[in-house]
C-alpha cells in the first residue's frame, strides 16, 4: 500500500528491486497515483538471471518523484521506502 499527496513538482513512481545477497534487479514499476488516498500496488516478476536462488530474499519497494533540477534535467528523489521478506521459488 502507498499514498501519495501530490505531484506537481513532478511525476512520482512505485517501483521494487529485488536483493538476495549481493544481487540485485529492478523488477517493475509503474506511475503512482498522487491523489491522497491508500492505493494498493502489487508486482510480479520472473528474474530469469540465474544467480537468484530459492530461498530468503527482499523487496525494496520505493516512492520516487522527478523533480526538474538546476540543469533543467530530470532528478529522482526518493520520498519513501520499504523492505520485505521473500521467498524465492
Amino acid at each position: 500500500m502507498y499514498r501519495c499527496l501530490e505531484d506537481s513538482a513532478g511525476p512520482v513512481f512505485v517501483g521494487s528491486t529485488l536483493v538476495q545477497g549481493d544481487r540485485t534487479a529492478g523488477i517493475g514499476g509503474t506511475r503512482a497515483v498522487c491523489d491522497g488516498h491508500l492505493h494498493e500496488w502489487v508486482n510480479t516478476a520472473v528474474v530469469k538471471d540465474p544467480a537468484y536462488r530459492p530461498g530468503a530474499a527482499t523487496v525494496r519497494a520505493a516512492l520516487m518523484q522527478l523533480t526538474t533540477g538546476e540543469a533543467g534535467l530530470p532528478e529522482p528523489g526518493y520520498l519513501a521506502t520499504e523492505d520485505a521478506s521473500v521467498v524465492l521459488r
